[in-house]
């Protein structure tokens, strides 16, 4: 195969051009007037009065290039042709087989490939399941560890990623353990394996839990002192034989802040409640 493709590269006449293309042009006379043109046209000043004159200049010079780009496009089309031609055939005795016999040797690399990249995984995870068995961890699979199988890479290398998964789950777990609430926070970090995350989530929600507990505790609080005013007000007003509209005598001390007694005061007036100073 060396000496296959070292003859190719010695034999310098595979692939020949017989003769290169000679363009001749005469653009000069055509550069010139062109160039004046476009000098008149820079010179011009459009206004409102001059800007049809304007207009038709730039249309004249437009024409003028478009007719020199008709025959550019038509030597390019001419010089391509026996280019073209020598590809076509270059494509039908070279690159096509070649690619399609490319694609059947990749085919049989990558079967091979694919082959000892399983058996080497089959290695790795029978290491993998070892380590867990010797900390007694069964809740975790392989595929979690995400280690990439490349045959690049020697066993004993994917067998050490495999034995540093495994141990970081073991370091987590022994955290997890002196933790307050390990059995919720081990749920968690089933899920995840992010110690971090499961600590940082189960301690949040027993916040949450203490926050409604204490709201709770002090609604009861506020309605069982209601409870004793509303009581005492009953002790200090004689029990009615007739409540509805009845009028009733009460005498009550009463404490608390000047602004406080005013709003009591101002509250009486409201409701039309008659009182007087003692």
């Amino acid at each position: 195969m060396e000496r296959w493709w070292k003859k190719i590269e010695e034999n310098k006449s595979l692939i020949t051009i017989k003769q290169i293309p000679v363009i001749e042009a005469h653009l000069d006379q055509f550069s010139a007037s062109l160039k004046e043109k476009i000098e008149f046209a820079n010179s011009l000043v459009c206004t409102e009065d001059s800007i049809s004159k304007v207009k038709q200049i730039r249309a004249d010079i437009t024409k003028y290039f478009n007719e020199l780009e008709k025959i550019r496009k038509a030597v390019k089309c001419k010089v391509l042709e026996p280019y073209e031609a020598f590809e076509k055939i270059y494509k039908e005795k070279i690159e096509i087989p070649y690619k399609e016999s490319d694609e059947k040797l990749k085919s049989k690399i990558d079967e091979i490939n694919n082959k000892l990249k399983e058996d080497i995984k089959a290695e790795v995870v029978e290491y993998f399941n070892e380590c867990l068995a010797s900390y007694g961890i069964d809740f975790v699979t392989f595929d979690r560890a995400n280690i990439k199988i490349l045959l690049s890479e020697s066993i004993s290398s994917l067998k050490k990623q495999a034995k540093a998964f495994v141990e970081k789950i073991h370091n987590d777990l022994q955290l997890i353990d002196t933790q307050e609430h390990r059995d919720e926070i081990l749920i968690e970090y089933k899920e995840s394996l992010n110690v971090s995350d499961a600590i940082l989530k189960v301690t949040n929600r027993h916040k949450e839990l203490e926050r409604v507990k204490q709201d709770s505790e002090q609604r009861k609080l506020q309605q069982e002192r209601l409870n004793e005013t509303e009581k005492a007000v009953d002790n200090i007003i004689a029990p009615p034989t007739e409540i509805n509209n009845k009028i009733l005598t009460a005498v009550f001390e009463v404490k608390g802040t000047k602004d406080q007694l005013k709003r009591l005061v101002c509250f009486m007036k409201q409701n039309k409640i008659e009182y007087r100073d003692i």
